[in-house]
């Protein structure tokens, strides 16, 4: 199989292990946040909804709803 050509060697290959192919295989990323966008028109306007019903939840007494 050549998906895996790049990846180290590890016990990942032979059973379910996550940690193993992580700490073998992670790379840091040391480059800045330019690549990221801001949200969409979808995410925003979701965002808006569930902030309204939030504020909501906290007038009601729901104490368990932290504010952001």
């Amino acid at each position: 199989m050549t998906h895996w050509r790049n990846f180290k060697l590890g016990k990942w290959q032979e059973e379910i292990n996550v940690r193993d192919f992580i700490v073998n295989n992670y790379t840091e990323y040391t480059g800045d946040d330019s690549f990221l966008q801001g949200p969409t028109a979808d995410t925003t306007a979701l965002w808006e909804k569930l902030s309204e019903l939030m504020l909501k939840e906290r007038e009601r007494g729901a104490s368990q709803i932290q504010k952001l």
